[in-house]
């Protein structure tokens, strides 16, 4: 009988679920996340579905995987893989929307209100006004990435008073929170006129350093900028000279490039800045609300999987989303 590998957490939940939809067809395995390359290779070589994020050069020997669904958004690590292009790959986009979105919207108001600065005086008892304060209602917002995510985001930044824009591949009427959609050819126009600009794109080869030195220079000295999707959108060493040269009101990261960040990068130092370690789309372990989204949508792909019908969450290899 061929094999079914369940890597993801909180398997016991819906471990009724699995086997029902499993019977007669799949054997299931249930390995821990934490398990080692030689456990994973040992269990592995037989599978033919695996649900888990698995390093993609784990998967070389997996010569009878047809599918493997990831709880990740992002899928940058699979991208340019020739072992896998007979794979089919299904990510967990739809399921960070609003939770990523609060994450955002939190950095924001952080940032606009002066939130660290009052945090660190209050460290030392010291009653101190920071002075003048960041408004975000009438303020330009431009969201990079209009997917899930953004979509979010762009209607928690419209419910605060934003005009939003949003930055997509292919060109969309606005819908939603959107006041308008830009390509590629009006980016640098947007990011100009921009008080807001927050980056919510995957990592694919036309959104490496989307935001090189000339066009973070472009944008509002007292501008406000988060990332939320991939670090590599961002050329960290120019915004850090950007930042320390006096540009941007406030900076806050969930991702970063190089990630982790070392220890002894220059961006923890900086007064204006808010870094969070990758935790913005709280999955596993840390809300239920991802986990049941995930989860959902993973036994609705077994179903469809098993039942011989297109999977949703499709990823092109070639577009990497």
């Amino acid at each position: 009988m061929k094999k079914i590998i369940i890597m993801f957490e909180e398997a016991g939940k819906y471990r009724e679920q699995i086997e029902k939809l499993c019977r007669d067809r799949w054997e299931v395995l249930y390995l821990s996340g934490e398990c080692s390359e030689e456990e994973f290779r040992e269990y592995a070589r037989d599978a033919e579905i695996i649900f888990g994020d698995v390093d993609p050069k784990w998967l070389r020997e997996c010569r009878n995987l047809k599918w493997i669904q990831i709880s990740w958004a992002g899928v940058g690590p699979y991208m340019n893989k020739e072992y896998l292009q007979h794979i089919v790959l299904t990510n967990a986009s739809g399921a960070y929307g609003a939770v990523i979105a609060e994450h955002v919207m939190g950095l924001l108001l952080s940032l606009a209100r002066r939130i660290p600065e009052y945090v660190h005086h209050a460290k030392t008892g010291c009653w101190k006004d920071c002075g003048a304060e960041w408004r975000i209602q009438g303020k330009k917002a431009l969201i990079l990435g209009a997917g899930d995510i953004g979509t979010a985001v762009a209607d928690r930044a419209a419910a605060f008073g934003m005009e939003v824009t949003g930055f997509c591949r292919h060109m969309r009427k606005p819908e939603g929170s959107f006041t308008r959609m830009i390509m590629a050819e009006q980016l640098d126009h947007a990011i100009k006129e921009a008080d807001f600009i927050c980056g919510c794109l995957p990592e694919t080869p036309e959104t490496m350093h989307l935001l090189d030195a000339r066009r973070l220079a472009m944008s509002k000295k007292d501008a406000i900028l988060v990332n939320v999707g991939r670090g590599s959108l961002i050329d960290t060493d120019s915004l850090v000279r950007m930042i320390m040269q006096g540009h941007f009101y406030g900076v806050g990261l969930d991702v970063t490039d190089p990630e982790p960040l070392p220890k002894d990068h220059p961006l923890w130092k900086l007064h204006n800045v808010i870094i969070t370690p990758h935790v913005a789309g709280i999955g596993f372990g840390h809300h239920n609300s991802a986990e049941e989204a995930i989860w959902k949508l993973s036994l609705e792909n077994l179903e469809r999987f098993r039942n011989g019908e297109t999977l949703k969450n499709l990823v092109d290899y070639k577009r990497g989303y």
